[in-house]
């Protein structure tokens, strides 16, 4: 009745890199491949990097008459990626399920599967090489400080526990539903410091980042017989992730080709949010003192809320001359206040700040639905994915306002009464500043891949070539076949990885090549 299994593993590793390069212009010898050059076209660098770690594993599972399952795993963790002080580190993960169906006592034949399932696990997160040691930037013979080194840097330590549940009903249909919770301590961020320490920023253990994430499926056999059958399944999840600890000053973060952080890395911050001007979009976001101006705004073919002064309308700006002139409104508070005739105002919140919240990166969830199709020797394989909500910022977009090379701009098929003039478009611009006139939807579908295979065995082959092959499988796959969404650029699954970037958090758009296509064929044959 009980099955047991026991594991004891040991694992050694290490990576050695060097290399060494040098290049130079303007050869003091003709015809001559040599690094005698002058000095002032001379270049030579090399690098050595030793990476070493060892782990030890004890692993063991259980399993009693096919109904209790349990299975434990401890590990012991050493790097050399970990700073001096912080070498050796220990993980463990424990796990158990029980068939109820499979209990003498269970009364409905027709669920033939009820599992639940639970576990408990940690696991770590090296840092990178460079992480834990003071680095120098040398320049024209100047040497400066670039980060700090952190002889107490620790992997993140991440704790995750999942409950789940798994239904068969029939033999024909199986429904999974899986809430996972993890815990991610220490997180390893490389932080700005203040002036006095000499150098940019250090590496640091920092914060504690929560995530809750729902995940749920069904997959249905729909027919199954010897030479036909068809399965489908589809995919439902769901991630939330907040910073719930933070032990030091809040500071902001962004994408390398953006000129200004977006991100904020403070406590009780949503990951992937991020922030910039926003343009005011109706009365109700008007600043207290300005509400009783009211009717000298209006919203504009844009969306946008625009100040057009008493008795005028936004689309008599040409008839009226108005683009170019300013008007000048008297708020509750005595005072006056002046803006650009028609163009976007900036919304602020109660405190007169102007740098708020415009977007996040998160999808509100993810669906996918693949089904497969089997007729003897042929099989048929299609994917579909969408991400549903979430957004993205069009950098490249925004680029194109600067040098008026946007088709924006050029206003095709609108009429004479609601174009506007390039200052419009420039304040859009914003100076490359990020704001929501560049956020957009990331809703999408993607058709993924699509995969025919024929496979001809032994008793198809052997009339044409005798015995002597037993199998032969020829296939056509086909990836990221057709996109769905409206999104303005090239692809809507893009994002930045620079610096610390997370291609799923920085959500930037910025010259990035889409995804490819690709059509694959392929040619199997077992002798």
């Amino acid at each position: 009745d009980l099955s047991a299994r026991a594991k004891v593993r040991y694992a050694f590793e290490s990576q050695n890199s060097r290399s060494e390069a040098g290049s130079g212009t303007k050869l003091a010898v003709q015809d001559v491949p040599s690094l005698t050059v002058t000095t002032e076209a001379k270049n030579v660098s090399s690098s050595q990097t030793e990476i070493k770690s060892e782990g030890y594993y004890f692993i063991t599972g259980f399993d009693y008459q096919g109904k209790y399952i349990a299975d434990f795993l401890i590990r012991r963790d050493g790097s050399s990626l970990f700073g001096p002080n912080q070498r050796w580190h220990t993980y463990y993960r424990a796990s158990g399920a029980y068939r109820i169906s499979q209990e003498p006592w269970w009364p409905i034949p027709e669920i033939n599967e009820l599992k639940l399932r639970y576990s408990l696990g940690t696991a770590g997160n090296r840092p990178a090489f460079t992480a834990q040691y003071e680095t120098f930037n040398v320049s024209a013979g100047v040497v400066s400080k670039g980060t700090l080194g952190n002889k107490d840097l620790k992997p993140e330590l991440s704790t995750e526990q999942e409950i789940g549940l798994e239904v068969g009903i029939l033999e024909r249909f199986l429904l999974e539903f899986t809430y996972a919770r993890s815990v991610t301590k220490d997180q390893i961020l490389q932080v700005p410091l203040a002036g006095f320490y000499g150098f940019s920023s250090q590496w640091k253990n920092a914060g504690t980042l929560e995530a809750n994430t729902i995940e749920a499926s069904l997959k249905a056999f729909i027919f199954q017989e010897r030479d036909i059958s068809l399965s489908a399944t589809l995919l439902f999840d769901r991630t939330r992730q907040e910073i719930t600890e933070f032990k030091l000053p809040p500071y902001r973060t962004g994408p390398s080709q953006q000129s200004g952080n977006v991100f904020y890395i403070r406590k009780g911050e949503a990951l992937g949010t991020f922030y910039g001007i926003k343009w005011m979009k109706g009365h109700d976001e008007l600043p207290s003192y300005l509400q009783g101006t009211r009717d000298q705004w209006q919203v504009n073919d844009d969306g946008y809320l625009v100040p057009v002064g008493a008795g005028n309308t936004w689309q008599e700006a040409i008839a009226k001359k108005l683009w170019g002139t300013s008007v000048t409104l008297t708020g509750s508070d005595g005072k006056t206040y002046t803006f650009p005739w028609g163009m976007p105002a900036r919304y602020r919140d109660g405190t007169e700040n102007d740098f708020v919240k415009i977007g996040t990166a998160i999808p509100d969830f993810s669906l996918a639905f693949n089904t497969t199709f089997r007729w003897k020797g042929l099989t048929v394989f299609a994917l579909f994915d969408a991400q549903i909500g979430g957004e993205i910022y069009n950098l490249t977009r925004q680029w194109a306002y600067r040098d008026h090379m946007s088709g924006e701009n050029d206003q095709i098929g609108k009429s004479v009464e609601t174009k506007k003039p390039l200052a419009y478009y420039s304040t859009l611009y914003s100076t490359n500043a990020t704001n929501s006139h560049f956020v957009e939807d990331g809703t999408y579908l993607k058709f993924r891949e699509l995969s025919v295979r024929y496979t001809f065995n032994r008793a198809d082959l052997e009339p044409f070539l005798g015995g002597w092959l037993n199998r032969v499988t020829v296939g056509l796959i086909g990836r990221n076949l057709i996109t769905w969404t409206k999104y303005k650029g090239y692809d809507p699954e893009v994002g930045s990885t620079s610096g610390q970037g997370d291609a799923t958090i920085y959500r930037f758009d910025g010259y990035y090549y889409p995804n490819y296509r690709t059509i694959t064929g392929s040619l199997e044959i077992e002798f």
